[in-house]
């Protein structure tokens, strides 16, 4: 279940301002993905299946004019990253941000994911929600900062990155949650608000 959007944009909020399109990508498969597993903070690599993902993917993030690249250090999102910059040339500007992990899911790592209760509830072990969009906010804002304030940032992290940036700009997803390799937008309105929509959608 997704979790409802009522949490602002905190530190992220600023560092948005010069930003008109944020462009989301989750990484390409992996072996738990396969499974149906919860991988959370566990350092999982992309399968075969997910670096074809991430070569595919290069295309149709080309098409949305990335101008800079941060991704989380998870070598899953790192990877398919390296992918897409090579793909596009800009293997020199790749930030890696710490804070754009992979929300701990404590005791449920490695679960089936019809195991892993609502996001909204703190799993034994792991990291709460509310502490994982704070985190996932401060990322932003830093990553942002450190590519020195692009237009069209390219993020390359997790499913429950997308959550948190859905949330945090108050732009509902047009998915459940974000699908491997596949580019997720959000697009700021002359409002100064946000949509979230799928290139091709």
């Amino acid at each position: 279940m997704a979790p409802s959007h009522s949490h602002g944009a905190g530190p992220a909020l600023p560092a948005l301002a010069s930003v008109d399109r944020l462009i989301f990508l989750r990484h390409g498969r992996t072996a738990f993905n396969a499974e149906g597993r919860v991988a959370g903070q566990s350092d999982i690599p992309l399968d075969e299946t997910g670096r074809a993902e991430a070569w595919a993917a290069i295309e149709p993030v080309r098409a949305l004019g990335p101008d800079a690249i941060a991704a989380s250090p998870m070598q899953r999102a790192r990877s398919t990253a390296a992918i897409i910059a090579e793909g596009l040339g800009m293997t020199d500007v790749v930030q890696l941000v710490p804070g754009l992990r992979e929300r701990n899911w404590g005791m449920y790592e490695g679960a089936p994911l019809g195991d892993r209760p609502p996001y909204e509830e703190t799993p034994p072990g792991g990291e709460p929600w509310a502490a994982f969009l704070d985190r996932t906010a401060h990322a932003l804002a830093g990553a942002l900062r450190m590519m020195g304030s692009p237009r069209r940032p390219l993020i390359v992290a997790h499913s429950g990155t997308s959550l948190a940036l859905s949330k945090l700009l108050g732009a509902p997803m047009p998915v459940e949650k974000a699908q491997n390799a596949v580019p997720l937008v959000f697009q700021r309105a002359r409002d100064g608000s946000w949509r979230c929509w799928i290139p091709g959608s």
